[in-house]
């Protein structure tokens, strides 16, 4: 069950054993928005597994606004 403080502008998601971040402001609600839509149209394009895998990254790290963290949770989640 996700459980939503109204007193906080960030939501806490546990992968493992690492806590991110994400943040509930409108600016940061439409920039997610704005990329999702960007990526939507890069995943239609992708050949190959590889290129949706790198996608899925970037989405991750716009979504958490931490560079890397698609790939931390990648890797976390065994390669998956």
């Amino acid at each position: 069950m996700v459980k939503i403080s109204l007193k906080k502008a960030v939501e806490e998601i546990e992968i493992g054993d690492k806590v991110y971040l994400f943040k509930l402001s409108d600016a940061h609600l439409k920039r997610v928005s704005n990329e999702s839509k960007k990526m939507q149209e890069k995943l239609e394009k992708a050949k190959s597994t590889e290129k949706n895998v790198e996608i899925a990254k970037q989405t991750l790290d716009v979504f958490l606004d931490q560079e890397g963290a698609g790939h931390e949770i990648y890797e976390t989640c065994g390669k998956s």
